[in-house]
């Protein structure tokens, strides 16, 4: 049997979601739900909610009602494959692949393959695909966190990306924008976040939230409310610091993108109620 279970970004005050971003997980359950469940739970300590594949109404695949999930991916801007030897051999998970091939190859869906001892280089011919996915091994805790970080990185950066690709996207000026300008102890952590090598990436992500912390103590109405998805994403990365979890510019760009998608959020806020 295979399921599918979405993943549904937790609505918040202030984060005016219209488009109801999810993400569709595909595996199968030959392997049992404990692969599932470890990446929903991974998934919920950074402000993403799963919705359990055994609900009624789910996009369902089983083997005994089977039945073709034309609905799956609808809506859906990203997928994660969880891919194992038995998901390869299962016959009633074919139809829910080539419905998330097609997306994919008409760039309607990003996909992420979370790999479990499988060979990249040993795909069946109709898996073939799956090795221009961001493929990633998760045969460990660290690297399945790894994992869980990119899709959090992919997911920032497209969001961040439509306001990053001009000089008014850094951090710095956004918080010029948002009424911060003057304040010295934010130009004193600017002038430190300079002086710290580009690689001491654990270094920088501490500079930077203690930026966060500071205007969040003291923006008052300006900023977007603690608790939501992007705030609680700065707060999990600064506490998984000296946790034998090693740091790169992964961490270092998902704390970035999510301050700058704050203060944009906040932004359009403000102007939408104006």
């Amino acid at each position: 049997m295979v399921c599918g279970g979405l993943l549904v970004f937790t609505n918040v005050k202030n984060y005016k979601n219209t488009e109801g971003e999810e993400l569709y997980i595909c595996y199968s359950t030959k392997n049992g739900r404990y692969d599932y469940e470890e990446i929903s739970y991974h998934m919920h300590e950074w402000g993403i909610s799963v919705k359990d594949s055994s609900e009624d109404g789910c996009n369902c695949v089983r083997e005994d009602n089977v039945y073709y999930n034309n609905i799956a991916l609808k809506n859906e801007e990203y997928a994660i494959i969880l891919l194992s030897e038995e998901l390869m051999t299962d016959i009633s998970v074919l139809s829910e692949l080539e419905n998330i091939k097609r997306l994919f190859l008409k760039k309607r869906v990003k996909v992420f393959c979370f790999n479990k001892g499988v060979d990249k280089q040993m795909l069946p011919p109709r898996l073939e695909w799956l090795r221009n996915t961001v493929f990633m091994d998760t045969d460990s805790v660290i690297n399945t966190h790894k994992a869980v970080y990119k899709v959090l990185l992919e997911y920032t950066s497209d969001r961040a990306g439509a306001f990053c690709a001009d000089s008014s996207g850094s951090i710095w000026q956004m918080i010029e924008k948002n009424g911060f300008n003057d304040d010295m102890y934010i130009k004193n952590i600017k002038k430190a976040y300079g002086q710290v090598k580009a690689y001491d990436y654990e270094r920088k992500i501490t500079l930077l939230y203690a930026l966060y912390t500071y205007i969040m103590t003291v923006g008052g109405s300006r900023t977007v409310v603690d608790g939501n998805m992007y705030s609680q994403c700065i707060e999990n990365i600064y506490s998984y610091m000296g946790m034998c979890m090693p740091f790169d510019k992964t961490q270092l760009d998902i704390i970035k993108y999510c301050m700058l998608l704050m203060f944009e959020t906040e932004s359009n806020n403000k102007a939408a109620d104006r």
